[in-house]
């Protein structure tokens, strides 16, 4: 095993000065000093590129420009946000310590991973996790290749060569945990190939063409594996110390040989799918006929989905059905937890309905929620929402001039939630019969 590593990194060594050359490190002509620092920075956790701030963040070294310095604290936000998704799956153990270097572009992390279609990539010699700067998917890539981290440290821990793991399963648990829920394939058009085919890296990819994506079924039939057992799957199947034993464990997990599975998978998935959007039809027709009891069973089966459009369209159902009851102490603590666990887009969402929700709870309090909204969507750059004019409105409706700020809410068709609009306007036609008073939206 140590041979195998030194001698790689041998050859590694012999192909850097061409791989310099041809992709022009940090110029036409590196210097010395620009190819010694790209030689050490594939073996030892030192930036590719050239003055670059640092800083350690819970264990995380970040080497970035210091343009991208906010970046970095988004970052930090995500990874902790998923850490414990990580630590039930892969554990806690010590691993080696965890680099991120922020590419200031494309250019710079092609050159640095002699590659030239590539988003991001984490490299296993010296744990370090590259991506660009301005990466319209970086939450997706960061835990892509912050999975490839942890498969590589629960491997090395356990004296497991990271090639004796398929590359296809690597790279389908990466997008897996990268990607909060079951991305919207059509699967019926979703084509594949034999599984050993993409064993290797080289094989990996040179299948990918117009037609076929490695990826997408990688993906997919770590999403059916997981389907039958949970996550606890892939880390099971990692411990697999040779390829012939890694499909042995495949074989008994899905109880069926290899070739069987590589036909009917996807049609498993399909299964599934039809599955729970029966449940969800299901779910919204007892809370129209005020089965509101077998609605709630159903809806909190479904928050416990891996699909994240699935979990989103229970967590709405089940705010409807919150409101329908009175219920609104439990809807408030519903979307506190979302808040908790969600990223910035939901986040921002979650806490204007929270807004809404305490419009019938404590208008005192709902102002408050709004202008967390607005701190959320500045941080994370969202467009949706105007933020600023529902604080102007919510701090009308704290002071003497509520009436107006209710008003405004209505004209202006603010409140999104059509449940919590339907109960407010019947609360507010107590309040204010003068103002409030027939079908919603009819003003004296």
């Amino acid at each position: 095993m140590v041979f195998s590593i030194l001698f790689s990194i041998a050859i590694v060594g012999l192909a850097i000065g061409n791989g310099a050359s041809e992709y022009g490190l940090e110029g036409e002509n590196p210097g010395i000093a620009d190819k010694t620092r790209f030689i050490a920075s594939i073996y030892i956790p030192v930036p590719t590129q050239e003055n670059l701030e640092e800083k350690d963040i819970n264990g995380i070294t970040y080497f970035y420009q210091k343009a991208n310095e906010k970046q970095i604290s988004e970052y930090d936000a995500l990874l902790n946000q998923n850490r414990r998704a990580y630590e039930d799956l892969f554990g806690t153990g010590n691993g080696e310590p965890l680099a991120v270097e922020i590419h200031k572009d494309l250019e710079s992390l092609q050159a640095a991973s002699f590659l030239d279609d590539v988003g991001g990539y984490y490299n296993a010699i010296n744990q370090t996790i590259h991506l660009q700067a301005e990466e319209e998917y970086w939450e997706t890539m960061l835990l892509h290749e912050y999975t490839h981290y942890h498969i590589d440290q629960y491997l090395t821990q356990r004296n497991i060569p990271l090639d004796e793991i398929p590359q296809w399963f690597q790279e389908g648990s990466a997008e897996y945990m990268g990607n909060k829920g079951e991305l919207p394939y059509d699967y019926e058009k979703v084509e594949t190939v034999d599984f050993r085919l993409l064993d290797t890296n080289d094989g990996f990819h040179d299948t990918a063409n117009e037609s076929f994506d490695p990826y997408v079924q990688s993906y997919l039939a770590v999403v059916s594996l997981v389907q039958l057992h949970g996550e606890g799957i892939i880390t099971e199947l990692l411990l697999a110390k040779t390829t012939e034993e890694f499909y042995e464990k495949i074989e008994a997990a899905a109880q069926q040989d290899l070739a069987t599975f590589q036909e009917t998978f996807i049609d498993s998935l399909i299964l599934e799918r039809q599955k729970i959007r029966e449940k969800v039809e299901w779910a919204k027709k007892a809370i129209e006929i005020e089965q509101f009891e077998e609605a709630e069973v159903i809806l909190t089966e479904l928050l416990q989905e891996k699909d994240a459009g699935v979990v989103e369209e229970a967590a709405w159902l089940l705010s409807d059905l919150y409101v329908a009851q009175g219920l609104y102490g439990e809807l408030a603590a519903l979307l506190e937890k979302k808040v908790e666990q969600g990223d910035s887009w939901s986040k921002v969402g979650d806490l204007i309905q929270l807004g809404e929700v305490y419009l019938l709870i404590d208008p005192s309090q709902a102002l408050e929620f709004v202008k967390q909204a607005h701190e959320e969507k500045a941080a994370g750059d969202i467009v949706a929402y105007d933020t600023r004019k529902l604080i102007a409105i919510y701090e009308k409706i704290a002071s003497e001039q509520a009436l107006e700020g209710y008003k405004q809410l209505f004209e202006e068709e603010l409140i999104f939630h059509e449940f919590i609009r339907n109960e407010l306007h019947e609360k507010l036609k107590n309040e204010y019969p003068e103002a409030f008073h027939g079908k919603l939206g009819e003003w004296p």
